[in-house]
């Protein structure tokens, strides 16, 4: 009988200290997870700003480009004009 309440008490210990151990391990799971989930926010708040950056620095690239273009087609349409009016005018071809 004192050998079967030894083991019975080592029994209701390992129960126990399992028991213990489970919990320690949930909340260091629950712990690690909330960890996680904020350095997840970080990195996902880092990547935003990253591509939020890349989209500003690309739409100023193609607004500038663009105004670059508009500017070129005002000098050829003023170079056109300025060809057609001497042209109508023949200036270079009255004194021949």
């Amino acid at each position: 009988p004192a050998a079967h309440q030894a083991w019975n008490k080592a029994d209701q210990a390992i129960y126990e200290y399992t028991l213990e151990l489970n919990s320690f391990y949930t909340n260091l799971k629950t712990e690690m997870l909330q960890n996680y989930k904020i350095e997840a926010k970080k990195r996902e708040r880092i990547a935003s700003l990253i591509w939020l950056g890349l989209l500003i620095i690309f739409f100023i690239f193609a607004l500038h480009y663009f105004v670059m273009e508009i500017k070129r087609w005002k000098r050829v349409n003023e170079t056109y004009e300025i060809v057609e009016y001497v042209t109508k005018n023949n200036r270079f071809t009255q004194g021949k």
